[in-house]
């Protein structure tokens, strides 16, 4: 079945709109270095701190690779042919989805020991009824806010999770695991949930 001049015309801008994405983090990978020298980006936990520590590390880190990586598979997409040979980009490309497969992972994992922690150590406070203290949950909206913003990172990973995987394979081009309308159904619920964490 050919596809029709709509389909193909859709996919044309998809695939601009996704070479446009490797060219806006082609200035970013100063930002990953500082992440992972200064582990600025690791977060900060009372029940976990050493656990957290070494994620925010692996999170810093796998950016560090995960930045040149996509910049030379952009390269040797566009740049003349002489730079590029055979799979060369596809080669990049898959060893880019690595760091970023290796990020999500640790990011998830992050994420499930915050959801823990949240509920352990800042859901439940003392509540004074009629003389007598009474544990009950009474969530502030600060931790409401917190939990909803860790749910919704947890299922932006979750539908990142597959992609990550096939794009990482060695032959993701040429012989796919999963099929193209899944990949694309899976970015797209993505991008939904991407906009509303924004929104909220």
């Amino acid at each position: 079945q050919k596809d029709s001049p709509k389909s193909k015309g859709l996919n044309a801008i998809a695939s601009e709109i996704s070479m446009a994405r490797y060219a806006t983090r082609l200035v970013l990978l100063p930002t990953a270095l500082e992440a992972a020298v200064n582990q600025s980006g690791t977060l900060s936990s009372q029940s976990h701190p050493q656990t957290f520590q070494f994620l925010g590390e692996v999170l810093a880190w796998s950016m560090v690779f995960y930045y040149p990586t996509e910049h030379a598979a952009y390269l040797h997409w566009k740049a003349p042919r002489w730079l590029a040979k055979e799979r060369s980009a596809e080669i990049w490309s898959a060893w880019s989805c690595r760091a970023w497969l290796a990020y999500i992972v640790a990011e998830m994992t992050q994420g499930m020991l915050q959801w823990n922690e949240l509920l352990k150590d800042k859901l439940e406070e003392p509540k004074e009824k009629e003389g007598d203290v009474v544990p009950t949950v009474v969530p502030s909206l600060e931790t409401v806010a917190a939990l909803r913003q860790v749910k919704l990172q947890l299922s932006r990973n979750a539908l990142f999770l597959l992609p990550a995987i096939q794009y990482s394979l060695p032959n993701w081009d040429t012989n796919p695991w999963l099929p193209p309308d899944l990949i694309s159904f899976l970015f797209w619920l993505e991008s939904i949930v991407c906009i509303y964490q924004a929104s909220v």
